[in-house]
């Protein structure tokens, strides 16, 4: 019996791009979340631990949810969609935070955690999904999956480095928070609706 076909890697670029984007915005998105619970929880070593751990722990399903997906459904379906319901779900955290902020207004753990959670969690673990859609479909050759699964994590980790230095010294001074999480937002919607119409060519 004939074995499945493998879905086809993506080009070296765009697979690199794809995981650069997607970790880089994680990161831009926890940098600005900080600024945008502080009016309703205050900005604290609390809060501040509370964005980072929630991000962490995000991050941490999301890299297993794509894992998951990867496994049973071809990633080249995934990824367009993942990345525009990442683009909604961060538009959608800037009416979220701002009215349940609104009500948890205060330094309850709870409510810091709660409204840390709302402010990043969706978000990053769609986002955290993408790096192991991108790794599944560039494994065509088993004998080089150290070098692609390497050089996959280290491009998300520049993303993410990149991403942190310029949403701290140039996004956050130059910027509002609402144009921040409007332009990730819009970038991730453009990205993926070009993603998908690119993917079913």
């Amino acid at each position: 019996m004939d074995q499945p076909r493998a879905p086809r890697p993506l080009p070296n670029g765009l697979a690199a791009f794809l995981v650069f984007l997607s970790s880089g915005a994680v990161l831009v998105l926890e940098t600005a979340a900080l600024r945008l619970v502080g009016p309703y929880v205050g900005v604290t070593l609390q809060v501040t631990s509370s964005v980072i751990g929630i991000a962490l722990a995000a991050i941490a399903y999301g890299a297993w949810l794509g894992g998951f997906m990867a496994d049973r459904r071809d990633p080249r379906r995934l990824l367009a969609p993942a990345l525009v319901l990442a683009g909604i779900a961060t538009a959608l955290t800037l009416p979220i935070v701002r009215y349940s902020g609104e009500a948890l207004r205060g330094g309850a753990i709870a409510a810091i955690l709660l409204v840390a959670a709302l402010a990043v969690f969706v978000p990053a673990l769609l986002l955290s999904a993408i790096t192991p859609l991108v790794v599944k479909l560039q494994l065509g050759d088993l004998r080089n999956t150290g070098q692609v699964v390497g050089r996959l994590s280290s491009i998300g980790t520049l993303g993410a480095v990149t991403a942190t230095l310029t949403t701290g010294f140039i996004l956050v001074a130059a910027l509002p928070t609402t144009a921040i999480f409007l332009g990730v937002a819009g970038l991730l919607g453009v990205v993926g609706i070009a993603l998908g119409v690119y993917l079913r060519r």
